[in-house]
C-alpha cells in the first residue's frame, strides 16, 4: 500500500517567506522551497540545537530589556527546548 503523502499547514508568515523564495529564484516551486527548510531542520543535530539556545535566549532577554514583544520568540524557545528534549531520549 502507498503510503499517503504528508500534510503540512503553514502560517501566512511561513508561506509567504517560502513564496518570496521562489519569487527570487532560489527555488522553482513552494514545495521544493518546503521540502529545502524541511531537509534544513531535519539535519540539524543536537549540538547545533545546544548551541542555537543559549543565543536564543539571550536574544529574548535583550529584546525584554528593550521592553520589545517577545512572544514570537518565546513560542520559537519553547519549541526548540521541546525538540532538544526529544533528541535526549531518543
Amino acid at each position: 500500500m502507498a503510503k499517503k503523502p504528508k500534510t503540512y499547514t503553514l502560517t501566512a508568515e511561513q508561506a509567504e517567506v517560502l513564496e518570496e523564495l521562489v519569487e527570487t529564484g532560489e527555488f522553482d516551486s513552494v514545495e521544493e522551497a518546503l521540502d529545502a527548510a524541511i531537509d534544513s531542520l531535519l539535519s540539524m543535530d543536537e549540538d547545533d540545537m545546544a548551541e542555537m539556545l543559549p543565543v536564543m535566549e539571550q536574544m529574548a532577554a535583550e529584546m525584554r530589556s528593550r521592553g520589545e514583544d517577545t512572544k514570537e520568540i518565546d513560542k520559537q524557545l519553547v519549541e526548540l527546548k521541546k525538540q532538544l528534549a526529544m533528541l535526549k531520549d531518543a
